[in-house]
This record gives structure tokens, sequence and C-alpha cells, in this order.
């Protein structure tokens, strides 16, 4: 999330934290604009290897 304004984002953090820590709390957030950027986007599980070969993420026993 990004935002022209430091302390926006800051204050949407210390929301989500006050959240995470009450979660019977019920919120709403709304969001003016929502940009994708389909480069950065992932689907499923982002793992970094480093080293080896043959690394075709399949495990075997």
């Amino acid at each position: 999330m990004t935002s022209k304004s430091p302390q926006h984002l800051n204050e949407l953090v210390g929301r989500v934290v006050h959240w995470i820590e009450n979660p019977e709390i019920e919120f709403q957030v709304k969001a003016e604009t929502l940009m994708i950027n389909p480069s950065n986007d992932h689907f499923g599980d982002n793992v970094n290897m480093y080293g080896g070969s043959g690394n075709v993420g399949v495990a075997q026993s």
C-alpha cells in the first residue's frame, strides 16, 4: 500500500495493529484507488532458493 502522506500510512498501520490485537472489533477501510501491477502479483507460495541444482519444487522422501 502506498500513499502520498506518510502520516496517513502510519495511522492505518496503527489501526491494523489495533484490529489484529482485538479481533472482536469490526472494522472497515475504504481504498479510493486500486492499482495492480501483474508483475508483482504472486499466486500461491513464493519461495527463494539459494544453491543446489535441479530444484523443481517436489519433495522427495
